[in-house]
């Protein structure tokens, strides 16, 4: 299911809505004179932020914003994290820098503060695409789900 449409018309807490609503897999794609923004989702929870090919919220940025690190730590860190499989907070957890479930609340309130500050781009235009999201704009490592009541909440 793809639709498009200006936001004004409906609200981006409407579009979320529904997306939850239905269970949605896809990609949101939200432009404005303020930026670019995308949010992937999946069985209609939110799970991924971007501003763009490359420029996803990944597990790097979240250490850098949300914690005390120190950047040759963080370069050491994503280096491991390269050659691994596990999510960022399985690995996190399994380097013994901070407990999954933390590193999963930091990713969260991350995910949260970006998409919030979309819901107040207007005017803007709005388009979901059905389907898999895109790796090439989304970390498929983060291993959040961020559910959409609670976003709309906020």
């Amino acid at each position: 299911m793809a639709f498009q449409g200006e936001v004004g018309a409906i609200g981006l807490a409407d579009v979320l809505g529904n997306i939850a609503a239905n269970s949605l897999a896809g990609t949101l794609h939200v432009t404005s004179d303020r930026g670019e923004a995308w949010l992937s989702f999946d069985a209609g929870a939110v799970k991924g932020f971007s501003r763009g090919r490359g420029k996803a919220l990944s597990g790097e940025e979240i250490f850098h914003l949300r914690t005390a690190i120190k950047e040759e730590d963080l370069d050491a860190l994503a280096k491991k994290k390269k050659r691994t499989k596990k999510s960022w907070p399985e690995f996190v957890e399994a380097q013994g820098v901070m407990k999954a479930d933390a590193f999963r609340q930091l990713a969260m309130n991350e995910l949260t503060e970006n998409a919030v500050e979309v819901f107040f781009w207007a005017p803007a235009r709005f388009e979901f695409v059905d389907g898999t999201p895109s790796e090439e704009l989304f970390d498929p490592d983060l291993g959040v789900f961020l559910d959409v009541n609670s976003l709309v909440m906020e």
